[in-house]
């Protein structure tokens, strides 16, 4: 359903990845055809002028059309070049309602569609519905257990709310009680309505391709399920006043990001706790943490991993340098001595990746150590073996090319090795991807159902996934409120080539002093456990680094 070949950016993409995945082929172009609103232009300008929600018209098309990306109209005409296209008009029933002419159904009807993606009319009802096999698919860009109606992402920032939902749902006689195809929720950003409003929709715009492969794929439990349920009350466009606290709103929010951004920076630490990382399953673990001393100056060590050979624990390590801005692997040799005392020692060098490095995360083969570290930079997924501890390793190969992956976290799980990543690409934060290979060393196939999760609550990796009583569980970080905010554990119920559902059971807030504004790896090494916290202040060096940024992109 649409105006025209001419789309907002993010429809584009959509529409495009629908094409490109071959899993769904354009078949039907449904133009809405319906005459303009009747009137003068004078009548038309009076009638705008008495809405309460003048202020927010302007301030939209002002301020945010403008300047949003996924607002900027793309031509599609050349992709969709020989679909048919079917003029329609709708007729308007009470204030919102808009129904399709039976004539018009009649026709579309007809052209046994399998689901009609809804990009133009308002709200539609009646047997226009139940036309496609699999119904009309549509966009609300919030929680629709939180926010009905609109606008989309306003209502978020307006209240605080440090979450941003949008669903993909089918379409019902109710509004936004359609049934739920997928969910994600994602990190408000408080200080700019055009980009929070950005990351939803460019942020679900891949969500149609995740629903036609299951389809195909023989998964249509959701697709024809209930209806949602929701009870939450319908918001409509702010008036006036509304519109002025919302942009005090952002102002206030805008400065105080700033000033957070240039004058806290943070200091990570690595902890060893002394009981094997099950033990965070029971409800209000706080066990005790040895922390590492701190490297010293403008460095810091985060996302730790171990593995041992023999009796040796290794430790390996991300070292960030705030005056170069890069981190690298370090490896801490034999570290099972703790706790430390005095001044940590200077680390070996783990693999030379030549770029930005870190999460080295740790596997033990015979007597050597295998590492994949995160490598967005060099887009690859690279795997690394230890010749000669702790400084002499080799590259081994890519596991997998072309992709800016984020923490990529393997492990072997029924009898196949599994790989998991966020994309930096794609949203850094939000969005887990998986791959499945029989060996470790490829070959490497994506998951069917690609992003497997959209939450930035818990998708993006956070320590070393483990087995207990015969159930996985994979640590993730919560970057709902800041990024490394706390570790949540989900429990993975279903967990295939073809299918993946897991639940968050439990959540670890920083409960070690004096790093308590923040953890975000939690990793296994035999029976103890690897953690990290993180606390804010000034680095000279980092408040340099920023600035310098900052003052470039305002050129």
């Amino acid at each position: 359903m649409c105006s025209s070949t001419w789309f907002p950016a993010w429809q584009a993409r959509c529409i495009r990845d629908l094409i490109a995945s071959g899993h769904a082929e354009p078949a039907l172009l449904i133009v809405n055809e319906t005459p303009p609103e009747a009137g003068t232009w004078w009548e038309k300008l009076r009638r705008r002028a008495a809405r309460r929600d003048l202020l927010w018209t302007l301030f939209l098309r002002l301020f945010v059309v403008r300047t949003a990306r996924a607002s900027r109209r793309e031509s599609l005409a050349d992709d969709l070049e020989g679909v048919p296209a079917f003029g329609v008009h709708v007729t308007r029933v009470g204030k919102w309602s808009e129904y399709f002419d039976k004539e018009d159904v009649d026709t579309i009807r007809d052209a046994e569609l399998d689901f009609i993606l809804r990009f133009e009319f308002g709200i539609i009802r009646g047997a226009i519905l139940d036309v496609a096999r699999y119904g009309v698919w549509s966009f609300h860009h919030d929680d629709e257990q939180v926010y009905r109606g609109g606008p989309p992402c306003f209502w978020e920032i307006y209240n605080g709310d440090p979450l941003t939902g949008a669903v993909l749902q089918r379409l019902t006689e109710r509004l936004d009680g359609g049934v739920i195809l997928h969910k994600g929720w994602f990190r408000t950003i408080d200080h700019s309505y055009a980009r929070n409003r950005d990351q939803a929709y460019f942020g679900g715009a891949d969500w149609p391709v995740r629903v036609c492969a299951d389809i195909r794929g023989g998964i249509t439990d959701h697709v024809d399920g209930d209806a949602t349920a929701s009870q939450a009350p319908v918001y409509r466009n702010p008036r006036g006043m509304q519109t002025i606290l919302f942009a005090l709103h952002l102002c206030v929010n805008f400065i105080s990001n700033q000033f957070t951004g240039l004058f806290r920076a943070d200091q990570w630490s690595v902890g060893i706790v002394d009981a094997p990382i099950d033990s965070f399953l029971e409800p209000g673990a706080r066990p005790h943490v040895y922390w590492l001393p701190e490297p010293g100056g403008p460095r810091y060590l985060a996302d730790p991993f171990g593995a041992y050979t023999g009796e040796t624990l290794t430790l390996l390590a991300e070292e960030f340098d705030y005056e170069s801005g890069r981190g690298q692997v370090a490896v801490l040799f034999d570290a099972g001595a703790f706790p430390f005392t005095g001044r940590l020692p200077d680390p070996a060098r783990g693999p030379d990746t030549k770029v930005h490095a870190s999460y080295p995360y740790a596997l033990e083969h015979g007597e050597a150590i295998l590492c994949v570290p995160e490598t967005h930079a060099a887009r690859e997924i690279a795997l690394w073996k230890s010749l000669s501890l702790p400084g002499e390793w080799q590259r081994v190969g890519a596991l997998i090319d072309d992709v800016a992956a984020l923490d990529p976290t393997p492990f072997f799980f029924e009898r196949r090795w599994w790989l998991f990543a966020t994309d930096k690409d794609r949203g850094p934060n939000a969005k887990l991807y998986a791959w499945w290979a029989t060996r470790l060393t490829g070959r490497w196939t994506p998951h069917a159902q690609n992003p497997i999760k959209t939450d930035v609550r818990s998708a993006r990796p956070g320590g070393t996934p483990f087995v207990h009583e015969g159930v996985l569980y994979r640590p993730a970080q919560d970057n709902a409120g800041t990024y490394g905010g706390a570790v949540v554990i989900n429990r993975v119920d279903v967990l295939t080539p073809t299918e993946f559902r897991e639940e968050v059971v439990h959540v670890i807030a920083p409960f070690a002093e004096p790093y308590t504004n923040g953890m975000h790896t939690l990793s296994a090494a035999g029976d103890l456990t690897l953690i990290d916290g993180k606390r804010r202040r000034f680095i000279w060096p980092a408040f340099k680094t920023e600035l310098k940024a900052r003052l470039r992109r305002g050129r």
